[in-house]
This record gives C-alpha cells, structure tokens and sequence, in this order.
C-alpha cells in the first residue's frame, strides 16, 4: 500500500483524505504540543557547547534550534537567501541564481551540489531549471506525486532541498535526513498509538545518516528508527542517485502534512500569521528532533551507539 501511494497520481486533496494520512495529521494537532523530548547534541563547530534539555511541546523543540547560531539568528539570515535567490531568479541572471544557491548550500555544509548547479549555469539553464522544479514542490500547488519524475526531478539530495525549499514561498520544507528521521520517527509513533487508521505505510518517509564530530572520534547517530530495536521497520533511506524524484516527493508529501497540521492548529503562532513562516518554525523542530531519534524514547540514551549503519529495505 504504502509504495503505491508514494508512486500514485494523488494530488494534495486525495493524498490529505487517505484514512491513514487524515488520522496521522489529528494524531500531529492533539501530540506535538505535549511531545516529551530530551535532546541531546554534542558540541560542534554547529552547535557550540553542545545541547542536553528534556522539553515538552514541539515549539520548546525549536526554541532548542541550533545551527551555527539559535532561531533568532538563522531565521533572519535565511529570509536573507530566501529574498536573494528569489529576486535572482525573477531577474533571470544565471550568475546571481548561482551565488544565490551557493550561499544556501554553504550555510547548510552541503557544498557538493555546487558543481551539478555551475554546470547548469555554464549551459545558461539554472534559472529555468529551477522554475520548472518550483511549482512541482510547492505545498499549495495542484500537482500530482506522479508529475515528479526522473525527467523532471533529476537531481535532489541535501543541498539541493535547501534550495528549492529557500525558493518556495509557500514554506516547502527542507527535506534533509534529520528532518525525514524525525517526520519517519512520528509516524512510528503514531502507528503504535490508538489513533492509527488504515494500513500502514512507512515508505512515504525516508531518513539520511549521519555523524556527531566530538574533537578527533565520529560518533555514530541514531537516524533509522529501526536502530532503536523498538520494532520501528519499514522506513527506507533517502537515495539522491537512484531514485531522486522519490526524495523529492517526499517533501511534497511533508509540505501538505504540515500545512494541514497548521491550518488546524495555533502551533507556531509566535511566527506571525504567514503560514509560510510557521512552516519554517515547523521544520526547525523537526531538524532537532532528527539529530538522534533517542531523544523521543522514554530512558532513549540507554540505547547504546549503533556500532554499524544499518539500511532499511
């Protein structure tokens, strides 16, 4: 069930009116505000000093956001790159689109992409290839899952996200590995809870592996919900090379769940009234709460270090 909706012709509406889908979003409105959290990041040239708080509610995980800087500080930098890749775009110069884009990817310390956009923009193609993505991956849009394919969606991985998300003013989420093992690890939770409807379908989330860098050692994160030995399978790994247009579906698919969840909902609210803001408020939450997937289980850090990186099927 699960693949076949990740891969049907379902727009917004039909996506949102799944039994599954509509339960998990009420499942979202009634938890996310008493959602029991311990964070725990260690320091890193991200995150100075490192983060270890126990917080409930999903808004006291944002006020947790760290990335080279809190909340505050990286929202107001990227309405910068958002203003700046935007008014490039409008203006067609390839040049400016590049700076523009390699901005956001250095923010994020995702600099590979870079090449794969310089090539475009030596062909005079970066701008339109962006406005041919744009209207794919908005949240409000009327597309179908099934317009994004390999023809049209031919590269994405965690830069490129980061820049069509920046380009969208309807606050499409960056759809990064932290983010999906968050998203991923809620819908676990819900699955295992009363309010889960419908057959289960863990596919149309994905997670991405990653590292803390302690001084000299690598210490292995818990992303894959199913290292957690909880009986949490069945959610597969993001791949950029094989399947990009399925990544990039998945954020579609996280753009609508996170709308409806704030159109019923004053979660965010401190944002303002732009939902587009919110969204951003939204995604930082889940960006925490995917550094390690510990930090949602009851007594989660007695979990030991994942001595190997497993890769769901």
């Amino acid at each position: 069930m699960s693949v076949r909706v990740l891969d049907a012709g379902l727009d917004r509406g039909a996506f949102l009116g799944l039994a599954d889908v509509e339960a998990f979003i009420s499942w979202l409105v009634t938890n996310l505000p008493s959602l029991q959290v311990h964070l725990k990041v260690r320091s890193s040239a991200f995150v100075p000093g490192g983060i270890d708080a126990q917080v409930t509610g999903i808004e006291a995980v944002q006020a947790c956001y760290r990335w080279n800087g809190d909340w505050a500080t990286v929202s107001q930098l990227l309405s910068i790159y958002r203003e700046n890749i935007r008014a490039a775009v409008r203006s067609g110069n390839q040049d400016a689109t590049y700076l523009a884009c390699v901005d956001i990817l250095e923010w994020g310390n995702v600099p590979r992409s870079a090449g794969y956009l310089a090539g475009l923009r030596q062909q005079g193609l970066l701008v339109q290839y962006l406005q041919n993505i744009a209207p794919l991956l908005s949240p409000v849009g009327n597309q179908k899952l099934c317009d994004l394919t390999r023809a049209s969606i031919p590269r994405f991985n965690s830069g490129l996200t980061k820049v069509h998300a920046l380009l969208d003013e309807a606050g499409s989420p960056i759809y990064d590995g932290r983010v999906g093992a968050a998203i991923a690890m809620l819908y676990h939770l819900y699955r295992r809870s009363p309010a889960a409807a419908g057959e289960a379908q863990h596919s149309i989330f994905a997670w991405g592996p990653g590292y803390e860098s302690p001084g000299a050692g690598r210490r292995r994160t818990i992303r894959n919900p199913r290292l957690l030995a909880l009986g949490y399978d069945g959610t597969p790994q993001l791949l950029s090379h094989t399947s990009p247009h399925i990544w990039a579906r998945r954020q579609v698919i996280l753009g609508w769940i996170m709308h409806a969840v704030l159109d019923r909902s004053g979660l965010f609210s401190a944002e303002g009234v732009d939902v587009a803001g919110r969204c951003h408020a939204f995604e930082a939450s889940l960006f925490m709460l995917g550094y390690d997937l510990r930090c949602l289980v009851p007594d989660g850090w007695l979990i030991p270090d994942p001595v190997r990186t497993l890769r769901a099927s």
